[in-house]
């Protein structure tokens, strides 16, 4: 699915919200009152009404337990991954990380051991580079 909008990624952003509430087994009052929201705040939200703040997603994920590349994915379509203070050339390597990860999900099976040795080691040189600074 090609998003080209903020709306549609707000859109399809809301729509994974309100699913996972739902796996999570949380009616939308009682979920907001775990996270101290109103009701009617998430309402909007859970319709593509309103974007989120990043407080509002971080208490989503915790009161739902919600981890892994599910909270990434909404993260990503809500464009809260990038820090705003990174470079330019920083930010054009998160992107093709992502791209990354989507190329390697999609040809895992296509890939050499040694590429994927080489992608494992140069991604854990680069974290090891920005831990340090």
């Amino acid at each position: 699915m090609d998003l080209r909008t903020e709306k549609e990624r707000i859109t399809v952003a809301a729509e994974r919200l309100k699913e996972k509430r739902e796996e999570a087994k949380f009616t939308l009052r009682n979920l907001a009152k775990k996270m101290d929201y109103s009701h009617n705040y998430l309402y909007d939200i859970e319709r593509g009404n309103r974007k989120p703040s990043r407080e509002f997603v971080e208490r989503f994920f915790e009161a739902i337990d919600l981890t892994g590349k599910e909270r990434e994915e909404i993260l990503g379509l809500l464009d809260m991954t990038v820090d705003r203070n990174l470079t330019e050339e920083q930010k054009e390597l998160m992107q093709l990380l992502k791209e990354t990860e989507i190329v390697v999900g999609a040809y895992s099976g296509k890939l050499s051991p040694q590429s994927v040795k080489l992608l494992i080691k140069s991604i854990r040189e680069w974290k090891n580079n920005v831990r340090d600074k």
